[in-house]
Order: structure tokens, then sequence, then C-alpha cells
């Protein structure tokens, strides 16, 4: 489908085309995202998060307290303060576990908060690398930049440290 862009009007906020043209009415609170990502965007309606899909249709209720972009086929949300995961027809995937949780990269992993630290979790919830990190980033290739005790560095996808360097990162 076409790009649609985010538009304001009394308040309430919709879409149109790249050529001016409403595709979808404004009529949500808010929305969460600038873009629909794997054909939905999140929304925000009485406090709560859902979806909706690019004809504006709510497919997804909104229920959560936060929610992040459809990434791999799976978003986190956030529920009485926990994080976890949903597929596209709003099936817990991952059960609601985690501090906070962000989108899957495109290796299949995701980072997760568990107890203040950061790790790496897959598609079935299990954690590939425990957290133990202060800061964790997306793999880029082999390697994710973390940081830890106030020291920065990276990781391989088992966990290792290749390299540290004293210091913060900037």
């Amino acid at each position: 489908m076409t790009r649609l862009f985010v538009i304001e009007v009394n308040e309430k906020f919709g879409f149109i085309d790249p050529k001016g043209k409403v595709i979808i009415e404004p009529e949500f609170e808010n929305v969460l995202s600038t873009y629909f990502s794997e054909g939905l965007c999140p929304i925000e309606e009485r406090e709560l998060c859902g979806y909706i899909d690019e004809k504006g249709s709510i497919v997804i209720a909104p229920q959560y307290d936060s929610v992040t972009d459809f990434s791999n086929g799976l978003a986190a949300v956030s529920k009485d303060g926990l994080w976890g995961y949903i597929d596209k027809h709003n099936r817990i995937v991952i059960p609601f576990s985690f501090d906070s949780a962000y989108g899957f990269s495109d290796d299949g992993l995701a980072t997760v908060e568990q107890n203040g630290k950061l790790g790496y979790i897959n598609k079935s919830g299990l954690f590939e690398i425990d957290p133990m990190f202060d800061e964790a980033y997306d793999f880029d290739g082999e390697l994710a930049k973390i940081e830890k005790d106030e020291k920065f560095g990276y990781i391989d996808r088992q966990g290792n440290i290749v390299w540290m360097q004293l210091g913060k990162s900037d």
C-alpha cells in the first residue's frame, strides 16, 4: 500500500496519502507512530493503546498501557507494569514478564529488561543472552554494542565480550 502520513485536525489524528487525500479520517485521540509497520499502526484512546490497519479499522482494541510497532510479526506491549509480546491477532506469544521490551530485529532477537538489567530473547521468549547489561543495542551483523558497569563494548551472539573500553559511551 502507498505510504500514509499523519494529520491532526481538531485534536484528532488521521492519515492522508501522498496526494493529500484523506484515507483515514481524523478520529483517533493519538497516533503513536508516523507509519504503518507490517500493516498496523499503534493508536491511543482513553489512555489505552491498540492498533489500526491501513483502512482505519481497529484490529486490536485499545487495552494496553504502552505498545511498540510490529517487527518480525510481533509487538512488545505492556499491561499492569509488565511487558510481553503479541502477534497481529492479539494472541499473547511471549507472556508479560519483562520490566521493558523492545522490537524484534531481523536476526530474531529482542532486547528486554529484567531486574534492571538488559539481555536478549528469541521469539520463544527464551533468553539467548542473559540480562546482565546496563545498556544493550540491536545486533549489527555479528556484534551488539553494550554497556556494563560504566564500560562500553561489544558482544558476540553468544554473549561473549569481544571488546571492552573503560569509560562511558557518548
